[in-house]
């Protein structure tokens, strides 16, 4: 502290103070402050007409015509490069502006030019007194010599007119090209190959090209074909060059087409047979002796463990059958609920004797959470993340028992994760094919596309990768023999002496996939209502009578309906006696009973879904205006050329221009 004091006392010091700041003032002061204000310069060219003639030996005479408008200033000169690239010489070059013609003279001043190659361009230079806010015309003339294409189907003049490399506007341009003699129009060939506009052949000695707007950046490529013979020219050097290095890009685009070829086709048809040896290998369950058929269940395996078996996935109706079968072990209870139409009330009952199973445990945990009643309403509404994991249990005890290698669903998941990669690998083996290929190939993403084929095919065989253990499919196969049983029961039993066998697989049925099918089954004889479930009394469709007591479903000599069904198959009624001539037995029960068990699945799915997680069944297997300026406006068909290729920006010409 004592330091900051010192420190501050010397500042504020009036001897120290007075000429800092004298020094500051005198600094400030002596800087200019002045801005010299740099009017804004652009510069627009409302035209930019072209006139060219082919002359008769082949040389072609450029006539530029420039409406520049310059908008501050002040502008002392203006250029043109042309490019070198595809010309054997340009020169004669000629400028004026109106009467005046500028000259070619050393050192450069007002109303000359200068004429000098410059990296791969031949550029004209013309100085002029400085100038703003004013329009002026220029005249810029130059010849082209060994510009022509000479080809036996046809001579072509194929020429970059409007370069790219400019930094103004051409708001309008004609370019009128003049052959070297009269020719049937038919025989003609024009075209605007890079950049839009129209194209006209006017008579058979004019063509006449338009175009308009074309911004910084824009190119503006014309080419036409006149017959062979008339020009007495042999084809340049450069020509030559270009057709040979053409035809060994042909040679090399068709090998690399062939590679690209071989190398999609073999990935395409090996693919299949790779998918099979990867199924084969990791996927194949081991052979077990076929059984015909079983007419009990083979063991004592709880009906979602037998559904995981049988098709892999532990999936909503195992869900429901395991409902189902809790139902009929006494744990909970099922109802319509009272007032409410396609509602239902589970209950559960106070059964602590029964043995649970962990999927078993947390899927009642999911229905009730701590109450001991739930309306599926309120399942739909409040579903619990652990209701997902009751799959996960379910995949676990299925391994745990000995049926599968591993666990199915980690299976699948782990070959469709490496199908991702794959697919992935595809995509990123098309983009580099196509950053290194594209102008070498047509058939650059073959190998991409045939490989990005091969991983949607691992991805689609994942589905059957998970494998059985030889347990697994010795039981796999007895399961499958039942399930042949209980799908022709009909055929081995009578079922009305067998009516209690209704309930006591119905939860094997659901998760077989046999569900409704056994239902209808026992539609047709005196088959009782399961105990577990009750069903809200509804009024018959005949007449009331005020002395008939059978008025609702599960009433029975004018008592009220009971409450859960009754103890035994003996000891009860059938629904038929007991409803008379209203809903009968099971048929009368059997869609009620479904659309319980369709509403439960529906809600468990759509709740399980909304958390981003499916319990589906297994058995459902702007643009700008530059963005316009790579199409054409076309005369006549591509194929009409007599060569150099088809496509745009094959010219010559192009370079740049601008003002300073």
């Amino acid at each position: 502290m004592r330091f900051v004091g010192v420190i501050l006392r010397i500042v504020f010091n009036p001897i120290v103070l007075v000429p800092l700041i004298a020094l500051g003032v005198w600094i400030y002061t002596s800087q200019p402050h002045e801005k010299i204000l740099q009017p804004e310069r652009s510069v627009v060219v409302p035209r930019r007409d072209v006139d060219i003639t082919i002359q008769s030996n082949g040389d072609v005479r450029m006539n530029e015509t420039w409406q520049v408008q310059f908008i501050g200033g002040p502008y002392t000169f203006a250029f043109r490069g042309i490019a070198l690239e595809r010309v054997e010489a340009i020169d004669q070059f000629q400028v004026s502006e109106g009467e005046v013609e500028y000259q070619q003279i050393s050192p450069a001043g007002h109303n000359t030019i200068s004429v000098y190659p410059d990296r791969g361009q031949q550029i004209v230079k013309w100085y002029f007194a400085p100038t703003r806010d004013t329009t002026r015309v220029f005249n810029v003339a130059y010849t082209l010599r060994g510009v022509l294409r000479i080809y036996d189907g046809g001579d072509q003049f194929w020429w970059k007119v409007i370069e790219k490399d400019r930094a103004y506007t051409i708001q309008a341009t004609t370019i009128t090209l003049h052959l070297p003699a009269f020719f049937e129009p038919h025989r003609l060939r024009a075209a605007i190959t890079t950049g839009r506009g129209t194209t006209t052949i006017q008579d058979g000695q004019t063509l006449v090209f338009t175009s308009q707007d074309l911004k910084p950046g824009n190119e503006l490529e014309v080419r036409a074909q006149f017959p062979h013979g008339v020009v007495p020219a042999t084809p340049p050097a450069w020509q030559v060059r270009l057709e040979d290095e053409l035809a060994a890009r042909g040679r090399a685009r068709a090998t690399t087409d062939l590679v690209f070829l071989v190398v999609g086709f073999i990935t395409i048809f090996a693919g299949p047979a790779a998918l099979y040896l990867v199924w084969f290998i990791g996927g194949r369950d081991p052979r077990a002796i076929a059984i015909a058929q079983m007419s009990k269940p083979p063991s004592h395996l709880a009906p979602a463990l037998v559904g995981t078996l049988v098709d892999e996935y532990a999936d909503l109706k195992d869900i429901i059958a395991t409902i189902v079968d809790l139902a009929r072990r006494d744990v909970l209870q099922m109802s319509e609920r009272t007032g409410v139409a396609g509602d239902y009330v589970f209950r559960r009952q106070d059964n602590r004797q029964t043995k649970l199973q962990q999927f078993e445990s947390k899927l009642l945990r999911a229905l009730f959470g701590r109450s001991n009643t739930r309306a599926l309403s309120d399942v739909r509404e409040n579903f619990d993340d652990e209701m997902l994991t009751v799959q996960d249990e379910m995949y676990r005890a299925a391994v745990e028992q000995g049926f599968f290698v591993g666990n199915p669903d980690e299976t699948r998941r782990a070959y469709l994760r490496w199908g991702w990669y794959a697919l992935g690998a595809a995509i990123l083996i098309g983009l580099g094919s196509w950053l290194v290929f594209s102008d070498k190939t047509d058939f650059v993403l073959v190998p991409a596309i045939a490989f990005g084929l091969l991983a949607l095919g691992l991805m689609l065989v994942s589905r059957w990768m998970p494998r059985r253990t030889p347990k697994g499919a010795t039981e796999f196969a007895k399961w499958i023999a039942f399930k042949r049983h209980l799908a022709s029961i009909e055929k081995f039993e009578q079922l009305d002496q067998a009516r209690e066998l209704f309930d006591q697989y119905l939860p094997y049925a659901i998760a077989l996939g046999l569900g409704k099918t056994w239902t209808q089954k026992f539609v047709t004889i005196e088959t009782p209502m399961p105990r577990w479930f009750e069903m809200e009394p509804r009024p018959t469709h005949r007449p009331r009578r005020d002395d008939d007591p059978s008025l609702f479903e599960g009433s029975a000599r004018g008592e009220s309906k009971s409450g859960g069904g009754v103890p035994s198959f003996d000891q009860i009624a059938s629904l038929d006696s007991l409803a008379g001539d209203a809903l009968k037995g099971l048929d009368a029960m059997s869609d009620r009973l479904f659309e319980m068990l369709d509403s439960t699945a529906e809600s468990l799915e759509s709740a399980a879904q909304s958390l981003g997680k499916s319990l589906t069944s297994s058995g459902s297997g702007s643009s700008s205006s530059d963005s316009s300026w790579h199409s054409s406006s076309s005369s006549s068909s591509s194929s009409s050329w007599s060569g150099g290729g088809s496509s745009g920006g094959g010219g010559g010409g192009g370079g740049s221009s601008g003002f300073g």
